[in-house]
Order: C-alpha cells, then structure tokens, then sequence
C-alpha cells in the first residue's frame, strides 16, 4: 500500500483489567499495488471511526464506520465473544453499504487469482447498485472459513438492487437483462427475490419474485411474474 496514514486512540484502563476508547484512521492518498494486481487501485482517502471495549470476555466496536472521500460507505458493529477462549464467536453486523457494481467490476478483475466462479460470474455483470440495508454473519470463529459455506448457515442479508443490467450465459439463447430492480433477502441458505421488474430484450416483467434454497446443496427454486413477453425473442423459454 502506498500513501500517508494518521491515528489517534484515546482509552481508559480499568482495574479489572479491560478498557475501551475510541480509534480513528485516517488514510490518504491511499493507493494498492503488488503482485496480486495486474494494475494499482486508488482508493483516496479513507477515514476509519470506531469505538471499542475490551474485557476478559469480549471484544466490542460500536459505532464504526467507514468513509470514502468523505463519503459513509459503511457502518457496523462487531463484536468477539470469550476472544481468549478455546472457541471464540463473532457477531458482525453491517448496514448502509452501497456497492456500484461497474465500478467493482474491473477492481475485482485486477486481482489476480481470484476464484474461478467469481470471475466467470463478473463477465456476465454489466452494472447496477446494490444497497445493502443489513447484513449479519455470526458463529465460531474456526467455523467461519472458508466463508462461502459457512454463510449458508450463520448469515442474514437484506439488500436492494437497482439498474442491474447483465449478459445471460450464451447457451440459455436468452437476451440481455437490463433495468433489474429487486429486493433481495439471503437467510441460512435460502435466497428470496420480491418486488422485482425488469427488461429481457424486447419483453418487461414485472412483480418477479424467486426463491433459491441452497441450504441443502440442492439448489432448489422457483420462480413467479407478470408482463408482456416477445415470444419470437424468448422462444428457449418455450421450447
């Protein structure tokens, strides 16, 4: 990482042991660079807000938040239960993340080795806003990695996404998807769409709504909409 850092962290000690304070990173100019990249990313100027409590058994930040050229892009709490323990718990809570996806597509692109899926599913992501209203993740610390199975089972998320637009896999025969627009919701496995419209080529539905259960592996789903649909354009829907 390349640019000027400044913190401050005023605490208090307490008899028993623990303390608490408050801890603010100011990062600017900040720009990433490696081998992991195939071309730096700039990240301006970051201005990291927390206020923590350390004790035999927890480890608390409140109030945290992070802005981005002065901008909030994320507030959350987070908390570690027994930290010193044999089987410590996180408890994270997240909110008010919003993430332009045309904008992540090529950060997320630089890094080399990223997995194989990730990438494969960024080539068919053109754009759209994902506004991420809550979002918890919780369970013991050893269980947590590797991250994409443990979310099946300790994680919630309610997100919103506007504007979506993304190329469909070329053996469906289907057109491009643009004015995505839904309301989204992932809870130990089972991903709910609701109050969803959008434009498939020439046809536009509207009240979409989907559910996929991952929680056993199966993949399960289905799916249900309204709108006017070009059946010459979407015949691999009927076929």
């Amino acid at each position: 990482p390349q640019g000027t850092v400044e913190a401050q962290s005023p605490f208090r000690l307490h008899r028993d042991g623990g303390s608490d304070g408050a801890i603010a990173v100011n990062a600017m100019q900040l720009k990433l660079a490696g081998e992991r990249l195939t071309a730096p990313l700039t990240a301006g100027n970051l201005l990291l807000n927390a206020n923590y409590d350390v004790a035999a058994g927890h480890l608390r930040f409140e109030q945290a938040g992070i802005s981005q050229n002065g901008k909030p892009v994320l507030s959350g709490i987070v908390r570690i239960d027994d930290p010193f323990g044999l089987e410590p718990r996180l408890w994270l809570q997240a909110s008010a993340l919003t993430i332009d996806l045309a904008a992540l597509k090529p950060r997320l692109l630089a890094i080399r080795g990223i997995p194989t899926d990730v990438a494969h599913l960024a080539a068919f992501v053109h754009g759209g806003v994902v506004s991420i209203n809550k979002a918890v993740v919780s369970g013991e610390l050893a269980k947590l990695w590797p991250l994409p199975g443990s979310l099946k089972q300790g994680s919630l998320v309610n997100a919103t996404l506007t504007g979506g637009a993304l190329t469909l896999p070329p053996g469906l025969g289907l057109p491009s998807v643009s004015g995505l627009d839904a309301q989204f919701s992932w809870a130990r496995g089972l991903l709910v769409a609701s109050q969803g419209s959008m434009r498939l080529g020439r046809s536009s539905l509207h009240d979409l709504s989907a559910r996929a259960d991952f929680s056993s592996g199966s993949g399960l789903y289905s799916s249900r909409f309204k709108g006017k649909i070009d059946l010459g354009e979407l015949g691999a829907l009927i076929h």
